[in-house]
């Protein structure tokens, strides 16, 4: 089967798209819904998710350029009276930044700013007056788009409004606060002429990234019905999956028999790298822009994160001293999710990460709907992660060098390696990464600020890794699961440093996994005791098959299956280690024991 239509990474003209022979993945059936139920609808996605593409259609249906939608599912309603031609006032607020990318703007004039966004919002409103043979006031965006609206109404028929990006402006300008009020200012007073219009406009549609900054905006457009969270409309923007294996099956089989696997596995990376944006808390779509660059470049890649600003968000990340952790599993309530408030210092990192599409969210059905936020997938886990964790290395070249062998150690349970990779790593986090710290002589935060390290480098040497959940025993412990093998970390802190409180840490550390998940086959678990005052690591792995095997060894073998530094440390005086163990486990073992329990250490050693 040939493709049907050639790909394009982006493209936001839906004539060009239609008369250039480029794949379209058809959504118009949401428009007959949306208009028959609302001639008023706001739709909030990320960016680069085809919002523009949609008013570039509506555009061309308003202006009766119907033969665009020949084959289309909104083809049988183009007769309707909702969408017969009307007068289309179309604005790309993005399109009125420029004032705000010119050098030096914080000592640039705030009024001269200001005054040029207005002249340009004026100056677009002329050209549609001018478009319609209409005069219109021209002293402020807001009057002209008052004028415009009532004149096109009285001289020509009622107006189609579509605005792109209605907060493009406010999210400009959010960090600079002494432009921010005053541009909040001039959309307050230019988004009210639509409610004050009504009878005079036929339809509206406006888009943004968020509800951002809403305040004192959209309480003037309570006449518009928010659907950016109805399950109706889920898939209006992205690919669900089916979409995806029905509209790109011959472009996917390609792919993967250049890359000489399956079309199925194909799928699957697909899925787990790419898929996970949701806007119902359930269901979930792809980006387009991310597909449609994977299939081209044929190779998984982070492209839909490389359309933002990645220094920026790594400097807002390392502001608000965001760890990757915190961003896994966020708990969020429904009204953070549906009416976040203001754009401001005091807002929540991971309110801003989830209107800004770096986090998503998903509904757990328990007796009463609970939410939580987290990464959509793996293209944006593992690059957020990265602008987290690129600080720990001096460059590039050592990171990737570090990540791949951390990859290689653990696969094959070097856990001297894994052990050298870690006492690499660790002694570069500086003081100030973790000062903030609410006390740093408290076991838990560093427990937590460590893990959390160790989560990142996995998740930066693509490794299989996630978090097991509370429980009433335990803190969540670090999972590592690696085809039909499972690594369960633990994380400890050592005060004192001393050897003694160190196996003691890493006994605890043991028995406390075990009393939140049973050692099976396959599952291997390890104790992580970290000395506080110089960031180095000590160790303890218990592979549990030797468990299985042996079950009435387990109690001896519990703490002879030890490696405390490294194995020279052991093998300079393993008879000091075996005293060691002995006095931490409380056994009193007589002397023949404490022999067997040194033989088995040498043999596991060996």
């Amino acid at each position: 089967m040939q493709p049907q239509g050639q790909l394009r990474r982006s493209l936001s003209d839906f004539q060009e798209l239609r008369t250039g022979n480029v794949l379209y993945v058809d959504k118009t059936e949401h428009l007959v819904k949306l208009f028959h139920a609302d001639r008023q609808v706001f739709i909030a996605r990320p960016r680069r998710f085809g919002k523009s593409l949609m008013v570039s259609l509506l555009k061309n249906l308003y202006k009766g350029n119907h033969e665009l939608f020949s084959g289309l599912a909104i083809e049988d309603h183009l007769d309707e009276p909702i969408f017969r031609p009307h007068p289309v006032i179309h604005l790309d607020m993005s399109s009125f930044t420029t004032p705000l990318h010119k050098d030096n703007l914080e000592n640039r004039d705030v009024f001269t700013i200001v005054h040029t966004i207005e002249a340009e919002m004026t100056y677009e409103l002329s050209k549609i007056a001018k478009e319609y043979g209409v005069q219109i006031a021209k002293d402020t965006p807001y009057i002209a788009f008052d004028s415009l609206i009532y004149t096109l109404a009285k001289n020509v028929d009622k107006s189609v409004i579509l605005i792109d990006e209605y907060d493009n402006l406010l999210t400009a300008t959010h960090d600079k606060p002494h432009i921010y009020k005053h541009v909040r200012g001039i959309l307050q007073n230019f988004y009210k002429k639509i409610k004050i219009n009504e009878e005079h406009i036929h339809a509206a549609y406006l888009t943004g990234i968020s509800k951002l900054a809403v305040e004192g905006i959209f309480s003037f457009l309570n006449n518009v019905t928010d659907v950016s969270m109805d399950p109706e409309y889920y898939d209006m923007f992205g690919f669900t999956h089916t979409e995806l294996s029905r509209c790109y099956g011959p472009y996917l089989a390609v792919v993967a028999k250049e890359r000489r696997t399956t079309e199925k596995n194909l799928l699957d990376q697909i899925k787990s790298h790419y898929n996970g944006y949701s806007f119902s808390g359930e269901e979930t779509v792809y980006n387009p822009v991310s597909i449609h660059s994977f299939l081209l470049n044929k190779a998984l890649g982070d492209y839909w994160i490389e359309t933002g600003d990645q220094n920026f968000i790594k400097r807002y990340l390392t502001q608000k001293n965001v760890t990757a952790e915190e961003l896994e599993y966020v708990d969020i309530s429904l009204d953070q999710i549906t009416w976040p408030g203001e754009i401001s210092e005091a807002l929540k990192p991971e309110i801003y990460l989830y209107q800004a599409g770096y986090l998503t969210y998903r509904k757990i059905s328990s007796g009463r709907d609970k939410y939580y936020l987290t990464y959509p997938n793996d293209e944006v886990r593992l690059a957020m992660i990265g602008l987290v964790q690129r600080s720990a290395f001096s460059s590039a070249d050592e990171e990737i060098e570090i990540t791949i062998d951390l990859n290689n150690y653990l696969i094959n349970e070097d856990y001297s390696g894994v052990l050298g990779v870690f006492n690499k790593v660790f002694p570069k986090i500086t003081y100030d990464e973790y000062a903030k710290l609410e006390d740093l002589n408290s076991e838990v935060p560093l427990e937590y600020f460590y893990r959390n390290v160790v989560f990142s480098l996995m998740l930066c040497a693509k490794l299989n890794v996630y978090f097991k959940e509370y429980t009433s025993v335990g803190r969540s412990h670090l999972i590592l699961s690696h085809g039909d093998r499972k690594f369960i970390f633990v994380f400890k802190i050592s005060q004192l440093g001393t050897r003694a409180e160190i196996a003691q840490k890493l006994k605890t550390g043991i028995t406390q996994v075990d009393k939140c998940i049973s050692p099976s086959d396959g599952m291997t678990t390890i104790c992580m005791a970290i000395n506080g005052k110089n960031c180095q690591i000590s160790l303890a792995a218990i592979n549990n098959d030797i468990y299985s095997r042996n079950p009435d060894e387990r109690p001896l073998l519990e703490y002879a299956f030890v490696e405390i530094c490294d194995r020279k440390s052991f093998y300079a005086d393993p008879e000091e280690y075996v005293d060691m163990i002995v006095e931490v486990s409380g056994e009193g073992l007589s002397a023949s024991d404490k022999q067997g329990v040194l033989q088995k250490m040498l043999e596991f050693l060996r």
